[in-house]
């Protein structure tokens, strides 16, 4: 048997099916797919290029923030300054009505029990703090004696740190408001720290920048101010240790009656935060 090819079969009037319509459509579908693969390839790489600028902006502005913070020292004896506002007002308020880092308080305080016949137990408790401050001066002294500026500063800021947080968790375990020798204790360590503190600083502090004793402040601020002698060099920078002395110690009265542990925690907070620039900036010139 002889098989017809269907075009044979077909009659000559019949629609054919149109190759050139299909082969059309199909050169187009392949020409389609590789221009689809390029759009996708570009888009991946425009977002993985918005994703590296996006983290590198981030890092760009985390690092120009913390370089400048890191760079001057300046930023953390101000928060020095406001720590030890709050480390006095807490211990004035809860740890036995004494100085744990201002020593004219405490001898002017013990001159006036003395002259008015006070016992020698009641001026007794201002010796705590003195004893306590001259070993941490003695001990600064010591370490200024030692080579390596920054790893001086860093160790003697990380004694110093270690003295508040160690106080901070003596009154979270132990309220020492009503223990007279708890708070006599307490008020010792934070006095060595603060003595530590004190002689470091006399060399590694900043001119007209007090993290303590605010009268020669506030004097220089005033009698060099337009009313005095006119000429108010570094005015800001006076104006600012006072008030974050005086803010520190606004915060420290807000939050003592609530528990020792509060105002002695931040101020272990504050501290570990001055410690980056403390440690890491520069002395301006």
């Amino acid at each position: 048997m002889v098989w017809a090819s269907p075009a044979a079969v077909l009659p000559w009037g019949a629609a054919r099916p149109s190759a050139g319509r299909f082969g059309a459509r199909a050169r187009s579908l392949r020409q389609a797919e590789p221009r689809q693969s390029l759009l996708n390839v570009r888009s991946q790489q425009s977002t993985r290029a918005g994703e590296r600028e996006s983290a590198a902006g981030g890092a760009m502005l985390e690092a120009g923030v913390i370089g400048r913070f890191t760079r001057d020292v300046r930023p953390g004896l101000y928060l020095v300054a406001a720590v030890c506002g709050i480390i006095d007002v807490t211990c004035i308020k809860a740890l036995g009505g004494v100085f744990a880092e201002m020593m004219t308080g405490n001898l002017l305080l013990m001159a006036m029990d003395v002259g008015s016949g006070g016992t020698f137990d009641r001026a007794s408790r201002y010796l705590w703090p003195l004893a306590a401050f001259a070993i941490g001066a003695i001990l600064g002294g010591r370490l200024l004696l030692l080579p390596g500026e920054r790893e001086v500063r860093r160790f003697a800021f990380l004694v110093v740190w270690s003295t508040i947080a160690l106080a901070a968790a003596i009154c979270g375990a132990y309220e020492p408001n009503g223990n007279e020798t708890l708070g006599h204790a307490i008020t010792a360590l934070l006095a060595l720290g603060m003595g530590l503190q004190t002689a470091i600083l006399r060399r590694h502090g900043v001119q007209d920048l007090a993290t303590n004793v605010m009268t020669l402040t506030l004097t220089a601020l005033l009698s060099e101010s337009r009313l005095g002698q006119g000429s108010h060099p570094n005015r800001i920078r006076r104006a600012l240790s006072i008030l974050c002395f005086f803010s520190g110690g606004v915060v420290a009265a807000a939050l003592v009656h609530r528990g020792t542990v509060y105002p002695l925690g931040l101020a272990a907070i504050v501290y570990s935060v001055a410690m980056l620039p403390l440690v890491l900036g520069e002395k301006p010139d």
